[in-house]
């Protein structure tokens, strides 16, 4: 196709053409919505508010739109108790969310096309550490309706 055509295309028409690429039948919603409706992660975030500002802004970094990610790679660091869990558990609902909305057979499909290794890591110092945080993910998708 050529690149001028696409140029000439606003942004929602090429999210809705990426969409149709990839096979989705509806494109999710954003990482906001995502956070901030009952019906996804609004209940357990406070619609929200419950997420440091900063981490709200850099989920609008990272998700720039409901289908890309700004980077193959992500690595949250900074001292204790400044949301790194909280954000690196609410991308991982996200990335379940987005993967659900595909179904199961698209979704396998994908996983089939996705470069190998593919890895999400959890890093904590103890196994402990990181078994809750695996444990608070499931916690904060059984809060959610649409889990």
């Amino acid at each position: 196709m050529d690149s001028s055509i696409l140029d000439s295309l606003d942004r929602k028409t090429k999210l809705s053409l990426l969409a149709k690429i990839i096979d989705y039948d509806e494109i999710p919603v954003t990482i906001e919505q995502f956070i901030s409706d009952d019906y996804y992660l609004g209940l357990a975030t406070d619609n929200g508010r419950g997420i440091y500002k900063v981490w709200r802004q850099a989920f609008n970094e990272m998700y720039p739109d409901p289908i890309t990610l700004s980077s193959t790679f992500i690595c949250l660091n900074g001292s204790t108790r400044t949301g790194k869990s909280n954000t690196s558990k609410i991308m991982i609902a996200y990335d379940i969310y987005k993967l659900l909305k595909l179904g199961k057979e698209k979704a396998l499909k994908y996983f089939e096309l996705m470069p190998r290794p593919f890895v999400i890591g959890i890093g904590h110092k103890t196994k402990q550490q990181a078994e809750a945080n695996v444990a608070e993910i499931y916690e904060l998708l059984e809060q959610s309706p649409f889990f």
